[in-house]
């Protein structure tokens, strides 16, 4: 019998991905300033990569 990986799609591209898959995504937060954080990235992340913006994430703390 073959198991099958329990990662999204577009987790599995890299080390950094399948770490913020496993850490971060889909976890409620309630802190103001990790909320901004992340509404930040996702203004930022407009047609490019979510990696990408991983990399670049100190820059917006």
């Amino acid at each position: 019998m073959e198991v099958k990986e329990s990662y999204c799609k577009w987790s599995s591209a890299s080390e950094l991905d399948r770490k913020y898959h496993d850490n971060e995504w889909s976890i409620p937060i309630h802190d103001d300033r990790k909320q901004f954080e992340y509404l930040s990235l996702e203004c930022f992340q407009c047609g490019l990569s979510w990696e990408l913006m991983l990399k670049k994430r100190e820059i917006h703390r």
